[in-house]
């Protein structure tokens, strides 16, 4: 993939990634860490863990222009929330 491809995938990966942070489904993980079952508040708190750590990556690559290792976090990230979260979250 040539380096505009990728640009453009990130891109709509990341744009992926900022749905997730305004759904339902995000707030409804948070939600879960304060009132759920221990149980439903582990997995949650595990998620969300996940969640973070990539999407500071992603973050950091982004600032450092580093867009080969951001594209390849942002798809980490999406397929995390394709895999917990929703598969209507698909990366690029």
């Amino acid at each position: 993939m040539d380096e505009s491809e990728q640009m453009a995938r990130t891109y709509r990966n990341l744009m992926q990634i900022d749905d997730f942070h305004a759904s339902e489904e995000y707030r409804k993980l948070i939600e879960l860490t304060e009132t759920g079952s221990s149980h439903a508040r582990k997995n949650a708190e595990i998620i969300l863990d996940e969640i973070r750590l990539l999407d500071e990556s992603v973050a950091f690559y982004t600032d450092k222009h580093m867009w080969d290792r951001c594209y390849e976090d942002t798809v980490r990230l999406i397929r995390v929330l394709n895999k917990h979260v929703s598969t209507e979250y698909k990366p690029l």
